[in-house]
Protein backbone atom coordinates (compact mmCIF):
# COMPACT_ATOMS: atom_id res chain seq x y z
CA UNK A 1 0.00 0.00 0.00
CA UNK A 2 2.75 2.47 0.90
CA UNK A 3 4.52 1.86 -2.40
CA UNK A 4 1.33 2.39 -4.38
CA UNK A 5 0.47 5.64 -2.59
CA UNK A 6 4.04 6.95 -2.91
CA UNK A 7 4.18 6.10 -6.61
CA UNK A 8 0.81 7.73 -7.21
CA UNK A 9 1.81 10.97 -5.47
CA UNK A 10 5.34 11.09 -6.92
CA UNK A 11 4.08 10.55 -10.44
CA UNK A 12 1.17 12.99 -10.28
CA UNK A 13 3.07 16.26 -11.03
CA UNK A 14 4.57 14.77 -14.18
CA UNK A 15 1.41 13.40 -15.78
CA UNK A 16 1.60 13.72 -19.57
CA UNK A 17 4.65 16.00 -19.35
CA UNK A 18 6.96 14.25 -21.79
CA UNK A 19 9.84 16.66 -22.35
CA UNK A 20 13.41 15.40 -22.47
CA UNK A 21 14.08 16.69 -18.94
CA UNK A 22 11.27 14.58 -17.57
CA UNK A 23 12.54 11.42 -19.27
CA UNK A 24 15.51 11.40 -16.92
CA UNK A 25 14.97 9.54 -13.69
CA UNK A 26 17.13 11.80 -11.50
CA UNK A 27 14.49 14.20 -10.20
CA UNK A 28 13.25 15.37 -6.80
CA UNK A 29 10.80 12.82 -5.46
CA UNK A 30 8.70 15.25 -3.46
CA UNK A 31 9.07 18.79 -4.75
CA UNK A 32 9.25 21.58 -2.16
CA UNK A 33 6.70 23.68 -4.08
CA UNK A 34 3.06 22.71 -4.37
CA UNK A 35 3.10 22.74 -8.16
CA UNK A 36 5.79 21.44 -10.47
CA UNK A 37 6.62 22.12 -14.10
CA UNK A 38 10.10 20.95 -15.01
CA UNK A 39 10.66 22.32 -18.48
CA UNK A 40 11.50 26.09 -18.52
CA UNK A 41 10.14 26.63 -22.04
CA UNK A 42 6.91 24.85 -21.18
CA UNK A 43 6.65 26.93 -18.00
CA UNK A 44 7.03 30.16 -19.97
CA UNK A 45 4.66 29.07 -22.73
CA UNK A 46 1.89 27.82 -20.49
CA UNK A 47 0.66 28.26 -16.95
CA UNK A 48 -0.36 24.61 -16.85
CA UNK A 49 1.14 22.68 -13.96
CA UNK A 50 0.27 19.74 -11.77
CA UNK A 51 -0.08 19.34 -8.04
CA UNK A 52 1.67 16.51 -6.23
CA UNK A 53 -1.31 14.72 -4.75
CA UNK A 54 -2.90 11.27 -4.68
CA UNK A 55 -5.29 10.42 -7.50
CA UNK A 56 -8.37 8.20 -7.65
CA UNK A 57 -6.08 5.15 -7.70
CA UNK A 58 -5.06 5.75 -4.10
CA UNK A 59 -8.67 6.36 -3.02
CA UNK A 60 -9.77 3.14 -4.70
CA UNK A 61 -6.91 1.12 -3.24
CA UNK A 62 -7.76 2.33 0.26
CA UNK A 63 -11.37 1.24 -0.21
CA UNK A 64 -10.24 -2.15 -1.56
CA UNK A 65 -8.07 -2.53 1.56
CA UNK A 66 -11.09 -1.68 3.74
CA UNK A 67 -13.09 -4.31 1.87
CA UNK A 68 -10.34 -6.90 2.40
CA UNK A 69 -10.36 -6.25 6.16
CA UNK A 70 -14.05 -7.14 6.29
CA UNK A 71 -15.27 -10.71 6.70
CA UNK A 72 -17.74 -10.18 3.87
CA UNK A 73 -15.54 -10.08 0.78
CA UNK A 74 -18.41 -10.20 -1.68
CA UNK A 75 -18.77 -8.10 -4.83
CA UNK A 76 -21.73 -6.33 -3.22
CA UNK A 77 -19.68 -5.30 -0.18
CA UNK A 78 -16.90 -3.92 -2.41
CA UNK A 79 -19.44 -1.87 -4.35
CA UNK A 80 -20.64 -0.45 -1.06
CA UNK A 81 -17.08 0.38 0.08
CA UNK A 82 -16.33 2.18 -3.19
CA UNK A 83 -19.60 4.07 -3.03
CA UNK A 84 -19.07 5.07 0.60
CA UNK A 85 -15.55 6.20 -0.23
CA UNK A 86 -16.70 8.38 -3.11
CA UNK A 87 -14.63 6.45 -5.65
CA UNK A 88 -15.73 7.02 -9.23
CA UNK A 89 -17.77 4.13 -10.59
CA UNK A 90 -15.94 3.69 -13.91
CA UNK A 91 -12.16 3.68 -13.47
CA UNK A 92 -10.09 2.71 -16.48
CA UNK A 93 -8.93 -0.93 -16.47
CA UNK A 94 -5.35 0.00 -15.53
CA UNK A 95 -6.59 2.21 -12.68
CA UNK A 96 -8.78 -0.67 -11.53
CA UNK A 97 -5.89 -3.14 -11.57
CA UNK A 98 -3.69 -0.75 -9.62
CA UNK A 99 -6.47 -0.42 -7.05
CA UNK A 100 -6.36 -4.20 -6.54
CA UNK A 101 -2.72 -4.18 -5.39
CA UNK A 102 -3.61 -4.52 -1.66
CA UNK A 103 -4.94 -8.02 -2.41
CA UNK A 104 -1.34 -9.24 -2.36
CA UNK A 105 -0.86 -8.09 1.22
CA UNK A 106 -4.18 -9.28 2.68
CA UNK A 107 -4.68 -12.66 1.00
CA UNK A 108 -3.46 -15.71 2.91
CA UNK A 109 -2.51 -17.71 -0.19
CA UNK A 110 -1.77 -17.09 -3.85
CA UNK A 111 -4.99 -18.83 -4.86
CA UNK A 112 -6.98 -16.63 -2.49
CA UNK A 113 -5.31 -13.55 -3.99
CA UNK A 114 -6.25 -14.69 -7.50
CA UNK A 115 -9.85 -15.31 -6.41
CA UNK A 116 -10.17 -11.95 -4.65
CA UNK A 117 -8.67 -10.19 -7.66
CA UNK A 118 -11.30 -11.75 -9.89
CA UNK A 119 -14.16 -10.83 -7.53
CA UNK A 120 -12.96 -7.24 -7.25
CA UNK A 121 -12.44 -6.81 -10.97
CA UNK A 122 -15.97 -7.98 -11.76
CA UNK A 123 -17.16 -4.92 -9.84
CA UNK A 124 -14.94 -2.61 -11.88
CA UNK A 125 -15.07 -4.27 -15.31
CA UNK A 126 -17.03 -7.09 -16.93
CA UNK A 127 -14.41 -7.72 -19.61
CA UNK A 128 -13.00 -11.26 -19.35
CA UNK A 129 -9.51 -10.12 -20.39
CA UNK A 130 -9.53 -7.47 -17.66
CA UNK A 131 -10.50 -10.13 -15.12
CA UNK A 132 -7.68 -12.41 -16.33
CA UNK A 133 -5.27 -9.49 -16.04
CA UNK A 134 -6.50 -8.83 -12.50
CA UNK A 135 -5.88 -12.45 -11.56
CA UNK A 136 -2.32 -12.39 -12.92
CA UNK A 137 -1.60 -9.03 -11.26
CA UNK A 138 -3.02 -10.20 -7.92
CA UNK A 139 -0.83 -13.31 -8.02
CA UNK A 140 2.29 -11.23 -8.71
CA UNK A 141 1.44 -8.79 -5.90
CA UNK A 142 0.97 -11.73 -3.54
CA UNK A 143 4.30 -13.23 -4.58
CA UNK A 144 6.09 -9.92 -4.04
CA UNK A 145 4.59 -9.62 -0.55
CA UNK A 146 5.33 -13.23 0.43
CA UNK A 147 8.92 -13.84 -0.55
CA UNK A 148 8.56 -14.70 -4.24
CA UNK A 149 11.87 -14.56 -6.10
CA UNK A 150 12.49 -12.53 -9.24
CA UNK A 151 12.88 -15.77 -11.19
CA UNK A 152 9.56 -17.18 -9.94
CA UNK A 153 7.74 -13.94 -10.63
CA UNK A 154 9.29 -13.69 -14.08
CA UNK A 155 7.94 -17.13 -14.98
CA UNK A 156 4.42 -16.22 -13.85
CA UNK A 157 4.55 -12.87 -15.65
CA UNK A 158 5.79 -14.49 -18.86
CA UNK A 159 2.79 -16.83 -18.91
CA UNK A 160 0.38 -13.90 -18.93
CA UNK A 161 2.24 -11.14 -20.76
CA UNK A 162 4.63 -13.05 -23.03
CA UNK A 163 6.55 -10.95 -25.52
CA UNK A 164 5.24 -7.70 -24.04
CA UNK A 165 7.78 -8.14 -21.23
CA UNK A 166 11.43 -7.23 -21.53
CA UNK A 167 11.21 -4.26 -23.87
CA UNK A 168 13.67 -1.41 -23.45
CA UNK A 169 12.64 1.76 -21.55
CA UNK A 170 12.69 3.64 -24.86
CA UNK A 171 10.20 1.19 -26.37
CA UNK A 172 7.86 1.38 -23.38
CA UNK A 173 8.14 5.17 -23.42
CA UNK A 174 7.17 5.21 -27.09
CA UNK A 175 4.08 3.11 -26.38
CA UNK A 176 3.05 5.10 -23.31
CA UNK A 177 3.43 8.51 -24.96
CA UNK A 178 1.88 7.58 -28.30
CA UNK A 179 5.03 7.88 -30.39
CA UNK A 180 4.58 4.27 -31.50
CA UNK A 181 1.87 1.64 -31.33
CA UNK A 182 2.03 -2.13 -31.25
CA UNK A 183 0.55 -3.90 -34.28
CA UNK A 184 -0.84 -7.41 -34.65
CA UNK A 185 2.62 -8.91 -35.14
CA UNK A 186 3.74 -7.31 -31.84
CA UNK A 187 6.16 -4.95 -33.56
CA UNK A 188 6.27 -1.20 -33.04
CA UNK A 189 5.00 1.08 -35.79
CA UNK A 190 4.81 4.86 -35.90
CA UNK A 191 1.83 6.12 -33.93
CA UNK A 192 -0.32 9.22 -34.08
CA UNK A 193 0.24 10.62 -30.62
CA UNK A 194 -2.37 8.42 -28.94
CA UNK A 195 -0.91 7.01 -25.75
CA UNK A 196 -1.52 3.37 -24.87
CA UNK A 197 -2.44 3.83 -21.20
CA UNK A 198 -3.85 0.34 -20.87
CA UNK A 199 -2.91 -2.49 -18.52
CA UNK A 200 -1.65 -4.53 -21.49
CA UNK A 201 1.04 -1.88 -21.96
CA UNK A 202 1.47 -0.47 -18.45
CA UNK A 203 1.77 -3.74 -16.50
CA UNK A 204 4.46 -5.30 -18.73
CA UNK A 205 6.44 -2.07 -18.39
CA UNK A 206 5.95 -1.99 -14.60
CA UNK A 207 6.80 -5.68 -14.17
CA UNK A 208 9.91 -5.37 -16.34
CA UNK A 209 11.11 -2.38 -14.29
CA UNK A 210 10.33 -4.02 -10.94
CA UNK A 211 11.99 -7.35 -11.71
CA UNK A 212 15.07 -5.61 -13.07
CA UNK A 213 15.23 -2.82 -10.50
CA UNK A 214 17.53 -2.12 -7.56
CA UNK A 215 15.02 -0.67 -5.07
CA UNK A 216 11.49 0.65 -4.86
CA UNK A 217 12.77 4.20 -5.33
CA UNK A 218 14.74 3.16 -8.41
CA UNK A 219 11.69 1.47 -9.94
CA UNK A 220 9.32 4.39 -9.23
CA UNK A 221 11.81 6.91 -10.64
CA UNK A 222 12.19 4.89 -13.83
CA UNK A 223 8.42 4.43 -14.10
CA UNK A 224 7.85 8.19 -13.93
CA UNK A 225 10.64 8.72 -16.46
CA UNK A 226 8.78 6.61 -19.01
CA UNK A 227 6.39 9.53 -19.54
CA UNK A 228 2.72 9.39 -20.36
CA UNK A 229 0.26 9.21 -17.46
CA UNK A 230 3.04 8.99 -14.89
CA UNK A 231 0.92 8.49 -11.78
CA UNK A 232 -0.99 5.62 -13.39
CA UNK A 233 2.33 3.97 -14.26
CA UNK A 234 4.19 4.78 -11.03
CA UNK A 235 1.38 3.64 -8.69
CA UNK A 236 1.49 -0.07 -9.70
CA UNK A 237 5.28 0.18 -10.02
CA UNK A 238 5.48 1.22 -6.37
CA UNK A 239 2.87 -1.33 -5.33
CA UNK A 240 4.86 -4.23 -6.80
CA UNK A 241 8.38 -3.07 -5.94
CA UNK A 242 7.90 -1.90 -2.33
CA UNK A 243 7.15 -5.37 -0.90
CA UNK A 244 9.62 -6.96 -3.34
CA UNK A 245 12.55 -4.86 -2.10
CA UNK A 246 11.09 -4.21 1.37
CA UNK A 247 12.37 -0.62 1.40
Amino acid sequence: MIGLIAGDIIGSPYRNNNTEDEKRHHFTLFASSEKVTLDPQRRRASSRSYEAKPTAVTSGALEVARWLLDTDRSAASLRQCLEDGGVKRSPTPIEALAMLSPVGEFAATADEAVGLGAVAMTVLSSDTEDIAGAQAWSRLCWMAAHGGTVREMSEVAREEFGESLGRTPAEYRALLTGAFVENDSRTLTLGEGKAAVDWRTVLPAVITLALGGESCEDVVRRAVALGGDSSTVAAPAGALSEPLFKD
